[in-house]
């Protein structure tokens, strides 16, 4: 039976079918380059000919640094070969650099390096290519440094091994002699993980300086927005884009169909129906993307529940064992145990599964020759990544395509008007370099006492002079790392410092802003690590009480360490569960400092600034086939599931737009407004749903633009200190656009029921933006302080503990000025609030805690605020204070 037998079959519905013809490619003679000897007899030996990018790539390294940045399978890797050839054929000592952002990458493409260099005649063997990654043991890596020249490296393991090391003279033999550094797949350095990437570059640029190096960069990305300033912003040099308007290179043919499930059918049992069909009934090789890590692990375990006998088995069983065993189709995403994602890539390079459901993790270019079919759950939301899913498939025959309708406005939008699918939008870089939080990272991996700088520069390790840098480092960040080497930092990074000790390079990763939670099974004496997770993560997917999936087996958590970062699991059944979330709280700050940009359009007010965000958790609801269970906390524990506190919460510090209108006082379900909001700014600007934000809130004073409890909505990044991804909402041009396409949605999708009142309310907005842009000065005014005055939380009010790595909430009773430490908060945490401490009988549990006033932040609107007055010993209120 074939696909489409199935989709009669079963009520699948074709509504569209897309043919993408197969299209030859065009050689050109390599001749005309005056290559050397060992790069002709390369090209002879494996190419006839090559293609009019790669040609033009060859021509211009000899000048430049340069970025191929065309489609998926056009060759990329024949240029790097060729001119890494060029320049060992020059300097045989000399050293190349290859950088892949995955290790099973990094594998594949070191078998492709050695193969290219064993067809240069009379090489004897002599030219190595070796790999280091977290996978290959320490005391192996010195030989390989010395004897290859080239060494296939992971980013992850030049900012935690390479850079850490510098105090080894090999290494620094290594620095000084790279060539070249090749950096591949640069469409995914985007984020937090490209933010971090770009001051890593920019690290190993300062320290190649310092050992007297000198290299060149090949950069290889697909078809992103502005693929130049992307990469410029990431490596911080300059460039020469060769992009797809020269590309020759051929085509395969591919079918595309847009199908819709069965009507009334749940979409996950009959996507698991569809991809059980075809492991057991045709011959294809596929790969489905969803765009959730939990829809992975949910597909999976349901396909393969539907191969147990029992259907019921428990979770984990001999934690001991590999969980792939038997596998056919196996979950991918982020997070995954190190061994345990190398042992899926492997077993999807050999061809041994039949199917692999993944996120975006799996979009860049692993070569996976066997995949036949594609199965697309819902549209991308931009032209870079729909073309690299579709580059996955049929890599070396004719490739099909399904997508099918996930029900979103983006896939109802492609769905209702076809051609749409090709002039989607493409990828913006979303790269942020003043994030203090990465800032301070790097800050502490350079120029920290004893950090990288001093592991070169002997002479300075006790002095006490300016940090210098050759490199394109942003001034705030050299400014930072002049206040670390004179121990003058803020409070609120502190506790990063502790926390990082003398190892930051390990500490902090690069593919997060923060430290990550270690998830842990323990099943008697023995304790498995089932992955990672981000704070953000633990909400959605670990939070106390939930069934966690890994692997497509289930856990319970029963514990959440959130100081700690760990989490503690038991194994589960396959029930599901699926948290209950509080409505987000939004504070905007408006005061000195935190304001960016205020726009007036008539009634409408646009503020960027500066956000707290305050997400929780008030239970779960959870799953046993037909039965669904309500878990509010906090748990009574009678389960073995520990957790006392009325709500599971996350309070962190980002930046953000809030829009202010009087329509939306006036009946307006604020939360649908700003739902159909994000909507439309990531169908303008398609940045990663998980890096968005948004949300609604009221107004907790009154400001110059709106009054006291007014309402407003919001849209703000979700990264921790923010990477200023939402400031896009502050241009006029691009405003209208999104509010346009918000009416056009509103009126469109039926999922919002959109009342009239409320289209009015989006219509009068759009309205406003016909009006010229007035520029505010408001959140410049003076900082309510004085000589004799200090800005305080007032008792009975609260602020977040930045100090305890936590972002606690802490509940104030008393200031009082201690003789040697300044002004001091008594009070108690929120995790002091929950039964186990007020029904306590010892009396160290109920003791306050004493922390100097520069630790706990205040919360905009929320805390109270006063001035402790120094002569006196009172607290004024801030009506009083405004006068100083």
């Amino acid at each position: 039976m074939d696909i489409f037998k199935f989709f009669k079959t079963n009520g699948w519905e074709v509504s569209h079918t897309v043919n993408v013809p197969e299209s030859p490619g065009m050689h050109h003679d390599p001749t005309s380059l005056n290559l050397s000897s060992a790069s002709m007899d390369y090209l002879r030996a494996c190419y006839n000919g090559i293609y009019l990018h790669q040609k033009i790539a060859i021509e211009k390294f000899r000048e430049d640094n340069i970025c191929i940045s065309t489609k998926t399978a056009s060759g990329k890797s024949l240029v790097f070969h060729v001119c890494g050839l060029e320049i060992l054929a020059s300097d045989p000592e000399s050293k190349l650099l290859a950088i892949y952002p995955l290790r099973a990458l990094g594998t594949e493409q070191q078998a492709k390096w050695q193969a290219a260099l064993k067809k240069v005649p009379g090489s004897g063997g002599l030219l190595k290519v070796g790999r280091i990654d977290g996978g290959v043991p320490v005391n192996r890596r010195e030989q390989i440094l010395r004897e290859s020249s080239v060494i296939v490296m992971t980013p992850d393991v030049v900012h935690a091994w390479l850079l850490s090391n510098l105090a080894k003279q090999y290494i620094q033999e290594f620095i000084r002699r790279l060539s070249l550094i090749v950096v591949d797949e640069a469409h995914v350095y985007t984020g937090v993980f490209g933010s971090n990437s770009a001051y890593l570059f920019r690290r190993l640029h300062h320290v190649s300086k310092l050992c007297g190096g000198n290299y060149k960069y090949i950069v290889a990305s697909a078809t992103i927005s502005d693929a130049q300033k992307h990469v410029q912003q990431l490596l911080g040099v300059d460039v020469s884009i060769i992009d797809s308007t020269v590309e020759t290179s051929p085509k395969k043919e591919l079918s595309i169909y847009l199908v819709n499930h069965a009507r009334g059918s749940d979409q996950l049992s009959s996507l698991a129906q569809f991809m059980s069909f075809l492991v057991n009934e045709t011959k294809h090789n596929f790969i489905t993307f969803v765009d959730s890590r939990k829809q992975t692990e949910h597909l999976a375990s349901i396909i393969q529940r539907s191969k147990d006998d029992s259907g019921d088995d428990l979770a984990g069983g001999n934690l001991n064992a590999n969980l792939l065993q038997g596998r056919q189709v196996c979950p991918y995403r982020s997070g995954y145990e190190e061994n345990d994602r190398n042992n899926i890539q492997e077993l999807l390079t050999s061809g041994a599964l039949r199917g692999v459901i993944s996120t975006s993790a799996l979009e860049m270019g692993i070569d996976i020759p066997h995949l036949t079919l594609g199965i697309l759950v819902g549209v991308p939301n931009s032209a870079t990544s729909f073309y690299q899913r579709l580059g996955r498939i049929g890599r070396n025959n004719k490739g099909t395509v399904v997508i099918v309708n996930d029900g979103s406005i983006g896939s109802e939008l492609i769905f209702r008007e076809p051609d749409r699918l090709f002039t989607m939008p493409l990828s913006e870089s979303s790269l942020y370099l003043e994030n203090e939080r990465i800032q301070y990272i790097h800050t502490l991996c350079l120029a920290r006492r004893g950090g990288e700088d001093d592991a070169i520069n002997y002479n300075r390790r006790h002095e006490q002079d300016q940090f210098k840098s050759e490199a394109s480092f942003p001034e705030s960040f050299v400014s930072l790392c002049n206040d670390e080497r004179i121990g003058d930092i803020p409070p609120h990074l502190q506790p990063m410092k502790s926390l990082a000790g003398e190892d930051p390079n390990h500490v902090y990763p690069l593919r997060d802003v923060d430290i990550q939670f270690k998830v842990e099974c323990k099943s008697g004496t023995y304790i498995r690590d089932l992955g990672t997770l981000s704070f953000a993560q633990v909400m959605r997917e670990a939070y106390p009480g939930a069934i966690y999936y890994y692997q497509a087996k289930s856990f319970r958590v029963y514990k959440v360490n959130t100081v700690a970062r760990k989490v503690e699991t038991r194994p589960e059944r396959q029930y599901t569960t699926k948290p209950n979330h509080l409505p987000t709280l939004i504070f905007p700050n408006l005061s000195e400092g935190n304001v960016q940009k205020i726009l007036r359009f008539g009634e409408l007010c646009v503020a960027e600034c500066n956000l707290q965000i305050r997400e929780s958790l008030g239970g779960f609801k959870e799953t046993r086939g037909r039965t669904e269970m309500e878990h509010p906390y906090p748990l009574d524990g009678s389960s073995g599931i520990y957790f006392d506190l009325p709500r599971f919460t996350r309070n962190y510090f980002t930046s953000g737009v809030i829009l202010s209108h009087p329509t939306l006082d006036h009946g307006i379900r604020c939360s649908i407004i700003a739902d159909i909001l994000y909507e439309a700014f990531l169908m303008t600007i398609p940045y990663e749903r998980q890096d968005v934000g948004f949300g609604d809130d009221r107004h907790r004073t009154s400001r110059a633009f709106a009054s006291k409890d007014s309402r407003f909505v919001a849209i703000y990044d979700q990264t921790y200190g923010s990477l200023r991804l939402t400031s896009r909402m502050t241009e006029p041009d691009l405003l209208k656009d999104v509010f346009s396409d918000c009416i056009k949605i509103a009126k469109d999708d039926p999922r919002f029921q959109i009342a009239p009142l409320e289209i009015a309310a989006l219509e009068a907005i759009r309205g406003c933006l016909d009006q010229p842009p007035i520029f505010d000065e408001y959140g410049n005014q003076k900082p309510l302080t004085g000589p004799s005055h200090e800005r305080v939380i007032i008792p009975g009010s609260k602020g977040i503990n930045v100090h305890n790595g936590n972002n606690e909430e802490f509940f104030i009773e008393g200031i009082f000025l201690h003789p040697r430490d300044g002004l001091m908060y008594r009070g108690r945490h929120l995790s002091q609030q929950s039964k186990r401490y007020s029904e306590a009988s010892d009396r160290a549990s109920k003791v306050t805690i004493l922390v100097p006033i520069k630790y706990i932040a205040e919360i905009p609107g929320e805390s109270e605020i006063g001035l402790y007055n120094f002569e006196t010993g009172e607290i004024e209120n801030a009506e009083v204070a405004s006068g100083i």
